[in-house]
């Protein structure tokens, strides 16, 4: 005779992170989410300098 294995369902779907929804970091890869991260912080930068956050007047 085979052996079955037990196998139980859950009702509930599993909760994910909100960092396994993100590109970059859903695979859990240290290089994916290191590049991942530096390409989303050179966006958020870019957006901060256009925006006139880090607006500099030359006297």
């Amino acid at each position: 005779m085979a052996k079955q294995k037990n196998i139980q369902v859950s009702s509930q779907p599993e909760k994910e992170s909100l960092l396994r929804k993100i590109p970059g970091f859903r695979t859990e890869t240290p290089w994916k989410m290191g590049a991942a991260l530096a390409f989303y912080m050179s966006i958020v930068f870019a957006l901060l300098i256009g925006s006139g956050v880090f607006y500099n007047p030359q006297p």
